[in-house]
């Protein structure tokens, strides 16, 4: 088996998880971020969000995506490229929100 699906089977069986989970919706206004506590399994199963935030997405980012998903194929990866540069502040927002969830009794 996969190491990376036999970790996960692992995990799975355990008690309680704590999970954090990360989406951003078709509105393109940020990304959302849920830390999750996740107790039982199967119809048992019980989840408390224990924290929640949304990191805004800057100015002009929104249109960036929508208009690299209609461009060619060499200018799509130019602007793809270029918002995986722009990306570096919503990574740094991350950390932040990771270092505030290492508060967060596991």
């Amino acid at each position: 088996m996969n190491h990376n699906i036999q970790k996960l089977a692992e995990i799975a069986q355990k008690p309680e998880r704590l999970i954090l989970g990360l989406m951003s919706g078709t509105s393109l206004d940020g990304l959302d971020i849920a830390l999750c506590r996740f107790r039982g399994s199967g119809g048992e199963t019980r989840v408390e969000v224990t924290a929640f935030e949304t990191i805004p997405f800057e100015e002009g980012f929104k249109d960036e995506i929508l208009h690299s998903k209609y461009a060619g194929d060499a200018e799509t990866d130019r602007e793809l490229k270029n918002l995986k540069t722009k990306s570096t502040r919503l990574k740094k927002d991350l950390q932040q929100v990771q270092s505030s969830i290492a508060d967060v009794e596991t």
